[in-house]
């Protein structure tokens, strides 16, 4: 068990904390995604699956996305802008279950 805490920082500001309590038996990976009805309110740029198989330099767009591993997989950072002021930007949250067993003795 324990505690991640997540920090929204905008132009070197902390804006908004959150932390939220972690069980060290559910490996899981949270993607942040654009929503379906998303019209380019807003900059939002992400390593998408497709990528691997379209891409032909796929290492090196890799380091633009600054892989980091979670659950030993590679993570790509995903990337957003906003307008100044700009408010109630909305993203899409899916979670990758990487061990279901783990999960169903939680429920």
């Amino acid at each position: 068990m324990g505690t991640n805490t997540f920090e929204l920082i905008i132009d070197n500001q902390v804006k908004a904390i959150t932390s939220i309590e972690i069980r060290d038996e559910l490996e899981f990976i949270a993607r942040l995604e654009r929503k379906e009805d998303y019209n380019g309110e807003f900059g939002f740029d992400w390593m998408r699956s497709n990528y691997e198989t379209i891409c032909q330099s796929y290492e090196a767009l890799k380091q633009e996305y600054n892989p980091t591993k979670i659950e030993g997989q590679d993570y790509f950072i995903p990337w957003l802008s906003m307008f100044p002021k700009q408010e109630n930007v909305s993203l899409l949250l899916k979670i990758d279950k990487l061990n279901d067993e783990k999960l169903k003795r939680m429920m």
